[in-house]
């Protein structure tokens, strides 16, 4: 029907399960549209995405098999002539308006930008000397090679319908051989290594020698020769990924708190697993999510860790309590006196007072004293320079270093956190940026370098980062936004890899758990990339994480 009435169709690559008519949106939409001969336009509908980054769309659709040409007619030519103007922009022809961008790279790859934009012939945009252009223009092709797989039990890869495929029966073993392994526990990665895992957990990683495949009745998943890259699984923070399914369905919610002191709630009591969103995170590479209660609160509950993977959160759980979280700014401007960020600090320094009152008094058992001994980190939601700086303030004054040394606090937002990045580094603060490509939209955020506040961070010598994403759908890309800082900020690949790797388990003071590293004697938590995980041709060949290790796990 759209074929033969001449319909273009304008939808998102991915961008999907907000509302109901979008739950069943598949990231291979645009690929099956397009091989049918129906025009696609990709879009932004800007602000709900970036149109600045509109480009990341048609890199996601050619990700998931649109044809390349196709996909930058997605953005060019396709909706020109949509619109009526595809004789005068969307082509770089004679007699066309000279508007033309020159991009770092080849435009679908991973971290692409703009060096010059030129508007009718006028050239509105020079980023030649700030960025550096990438010699190597060439798009690589996605790689969907198969690797060996042998041992007793079938590896069966996951439906993208449901659940990930059954795990290895209990007790099972399996090796992983011949990667590229980045353990996170240096600035290097092993090559051409094994890793061995025995009832869940890492018992070893080296070589055929040191790690060898032992017995016949070993699970063996051989990636020598085919150019695997291993690595933790990555980490999720800031959406309401397992307390909300569809953003506009609230009997899919957990539901919102709306009250300035929420400390007694524990997300733990309200995720649910099994949802589209968790399955799409795991086959994404994304194994662990970090939930807190939904709400504006201004003491906003107690953050939980869980696996993406389970029928049910006790096949889930890695951490009931992660961490109290705290928000500063607009988003808590709910009652009397917290309607102001001063009266927010004023309410604050009295809970902060009071648990100090408390730990001085025999007989209490307030699980919030755990705050005091280090066991019950803080997480501060803040954007702002001043107001991150106003809390800094107040805990110089309530919980000054000297006198509480093992307070554990982490900034989660920090759009303008480069900003006072000498005042983070003095006060050692952890810092998790949300989104690591923020928006000057609002004014919390106008002084917001964007992808260059990693960077920042890091140059300020500032070494725990991590970086989140707010938007449940795209926790699954977490992995490109890593990708884009790298190319385009000049960040190494293991300060890339960390921020949504060992950068965010540190910050949330999460290492005990074995999370963000690949460590011998901890559980398994890993997966397997047939190429560089941070490139928009790698593509995830095994998801594993304790006994369970899911085999060509699939999108939806």
């Amino acid at each position: 029907l759209f074929l033969a009435r001449n319909i273009t169709i304008a939808t998102f690559a991915d961008h999907w399960g907000f509302k109901m008519e979008g739950y069943d949106g598949s990231v291979f939409g645009p690929k099956i549209l397009d091989e049918a001969g129906v025009k696609v336009a990709l879009k932004s509908d800007h602000p709900v995405l970036d149109a600045r980054h509109l480009i990341d769309q048609a890199s996601r659709a050619y990700h998931y098999g649109m044809d390349p040409n196709s996909a930058l007619a997605s953005v060019t030519s396709v909706p020109a002539s949509a619109m009526g103007l595809g004789h005068l922009v969307g082509s770089v022809a004679a007699g066309y308006h000279g508007d033309i961008v020159v991009w770092s790279r080849h435009a679908l790859s991973v971290g692409a930008t703009p060096l010059m934009v030129f508007v009718e012939g006028e050239l509105l945009v020079n980023n030649s000397a700030a960025i550096k252009a990438n010699p190597d223009n060439q798009l690589e092709q996605v790689n969907r090679s198969a690797f060996k797989f042998s041992g007793p039990q079938a590896c069966v890869a996951s439906s993208g319908g449901g659940l990930p495929a059954p795990p290895l029966p209990n007790n099972a073993d399996y090796l992983i051989k011949g990667v590229q392994l980045w353990t996170m526990t240096s600035g290097t990665p092993v090559t051409n290594t094994n890793i061995h895992v025995v009832n869940g957990n890492v018992s070893c990683i080296g070589d055929d020698v040191a790690c060898p495949e032992g017995t016949t009745a070993l699970n063996v998943f051989d990636f020598t020769g085919m150019g695997a890259v291993a690595t933790p699984g990555m980490i999720s923070s800031g959406s309401y990924l397992g307390m909300m399914e569809v953003d506009q369905e609230m009997n899919s919610w957990d539901g919102i708190i709306y009250t300035d002191d929420a400390s007694s709630v524990h997300a733990v009591d309200g995720v649910k697993m099994g949802g589209r969103h968790l399955h799409a995170a795991w086959a994404g590479g994304v194994t662990t999510h970090i939930a807190r209660p939904q709400g504006p609160a201004l003491l906003a509950g107690v953050s939980a860790a869980f696996t993406t993977y389970g029928q049910h959160l006790e096949d889930a759980i890695v951490k009931d309590q992660v961490a109290l979280h705290i928000s500063i700014g607009n988003v808590a401007k709910l009652g009397t006196l917290s309607a102001s960020v001063a009266g927010q600090i004023s309410l604050l320094r009295k809970f902060f007072k009071s648990i100090i009152s408390e730990s001085n008094t025999v007989g209490i058992d307030d699980p919030l004293l755990d705050i005091l001994n280090g066991t019950l980190p803080i997480v501060v939601h803040a954007d702002q320079a001043d107001e991150i700086a106003a809390f800094l303030r107040l805990r110089r004054e309530v919980l000054p270093w000297q006198t509480y040394p093992l307070v554990k606090i982490t900034l989660f937002g920090g759009a303008e956190a480069t900003l006072v990045a000498d005042r983070l580094l003095s006060d050692n603060i952890s810092v998790v940026l949300s989104p690591l490509k923020a928006f000057p939209m609002r004014f919390e955020t106008m002084r917001s370098v964007g992808i260059f506040s990693a960077a920042g961070l890091f140059d300020a010598g500032l070494v725990t980062i991590g970086q989140a994403i707010e938007d449940s759908g795209g926790v699954r890309d977490i992995r490109w936004e890593a990708g884009d800082a790298r190319e385009v900020t000049g960040l190494s690949t293991y300060q890339a890899l960390s921020t949504v790797t060992s950068g965010v388990a540190d910050a949330l003071h999460l290492t005990d758990t074995g999370l963000g590293r690949v460590t011998q004697g901890k559980p398994a938590n890993l997966v397997v990339w047939l190429g560089d995980p941070l490139d928009i041709s790698s593509t995830v060949a095994l998801v594993a994480v304790g006994q369970i290790a899911d085999c060509k796990p699939l999108q939806y």
